[in-house]
């Protein structure tokens, strides 16, 4: 996988221990992205995780934490020509993931303070989770996008713990100035409600929209960037985007937990309609309560039909909302937003290039606001005649 070249003239201060060398999975790319973007505006040194995971992880985590000089003869420096960095930071989906870094040691004790954020950490198994809540309470901070969790897990790891909400390359996703046609009418992305699914497949045969949805799994990619720019463009070219909080159709993973994950901006950012679910919560209000950000959609065929045919009738109203969702995700939603705030959570200054990308977020959000300079934006006319 390639890597982005650093900020020219700056020592590297920033260790970023990524995954993007030992698993290339699909559902890493937006991470992959947000490191992508971290390296533009940040001094930055990639540490490698090792191709093959440790032998006896959780036995050399415990020696590693109790007892390091054991560990001592299987430790690799993984930047030698460096000695110190201001952070080490870490992205996992999981926190038992650092068990492939083991000994947590050799990559921790290069770094002044030291960050790690974790995906998937749901209240109802974070008690449970013993293992990984030892992993975590090595790292001076912690950060998570699955906001009910996040008191729990400061009390449990005795860490300062931080909400981030997603982001996205807001500069990458945005259709403006591009004028690419939304040719796409609904597109439902990853995990599905089945009974909505059906619904959408009735209604889009039956009018003779185009409904784009995934037909495999996870897999993995051949280039995570040409992933990211074809999916903006994809998300580009849709008219209504089918959306719903994290794992939906986990309900004995979640309980009553409702989070919301990377689709929700992915969307937003490119200007299409969010149609489907939002979480009932004062965090989601928040982070994404501005207006029609997210249009309720039913289950049954005759309301789902109801819905896409009022809103191809509405082009007023369609516009508005592209355009509102675009200039949010422009000026709150990038990546650069959250790389802030886990500078100044660790004590540390921007650099320059931090200024600079959201000079050119707020000209390209400028450039959209004007009357005649949005034509990607605009509500265009319906794709074919709804028998």
């Amino acid at each position: 996988m390639s890597r982005p070249e650093r900020a020219a003239g700056d020592p590297p201060r920033i260790l970023l221990l990524s995954f993007r060398d030992v698993d290339p999975a699909v559902s890493r790319c937006a991470t992959f992205e947000f490191e992508d973007v971290v390296a533009e505006v940040d001094a930055v040194e990639f540490a490698a995780l090792p191709a093959q995971p440790c032998p006896f992880p959780r036995v050399v985590s415990r020696l590693d934490a109790h007892a390091p000089f054991l560990t001592a003869p299987l430790r690799n420096d993984p930047r030698p020509g460096r000695s110190r960095y201001d952070l080490l930071f870490v992205w996992v989906h999981s926190a038992g993931e650092l068990n492939r870094a083991q000994p947590l040691s050799q990559y921790l004790d290069l770094a002044d303070v030291t960050v790690a954020c974790v995906d998937e950490l749901w209240k109802s198994d974070l008690f449970q989770r013993t293992g990984e809540l030892a992993l975590l309470r090595r790292f001076d901070q912690l950060y998570s996008p699955s906001a009910g969790t996040i008191q729990a897990l400061a009390e449990l790891t005795s860490r300062p713990s931080h909400y981030l909400p997603p982001s996205i390359d807001a500069l990458r996703f945005c259709p403006f100035p591009a004028n690419r046609p939304r040719e796409i009418d609904v597109y439902l992305m990853g995990r599905r409600r089945l009974e909505l699914h059906r619904a959408l497949r009735e209604v889009t045969a039956a009018t003779n929209r185009f409904y784009l949805f995934d037909t495999s799994g996870h897999t993995a990619v051949f280039d995570y960037a040409e992933h990211r720019e074809r999916l903006a463009e994809l998300i580009g070219r849709t008219r209504y985007f089918v959306v719903d909080f994290a794992k939906a159709d986990w309900a004995d993973q979640i309980g009553d937990q409702q989070e919301f994950g990377v689709r929700y901006f992915e969307a937003a950012a490119a200007g299409a309609v969010l149609i489907g679910r939002a979480p009932r919560t004062a965090t989601f209000q928040e982070v994404f309560g501005w207006r029609d950000s997210v249009i309720p959609i039913a289950d049954e065929p005759g309301s789902v039909r109801e819905l896409l045919d009022e809103l191809d009738r509405d082009t007023e109203r369609v516009l508005r909302i592209r355009r509102e969702n675009v200039l949010h995700s422009l000026r709150r939603h990038d990546h650069v937003y959250r790389w802030q705030q886990i500078l100044a959570n660790a004590g540390l200054a921007p650099l320059p290039a931090v200024q600079e990308r959201q000079r050119r977020l707020e000209e390209r959000a400028k450039r959209v606001e004007d009357d005649s300079g949005a034509a990607p934006l605009r509500a265009l006319p319906a794709t074919a005649v709804r028998p």
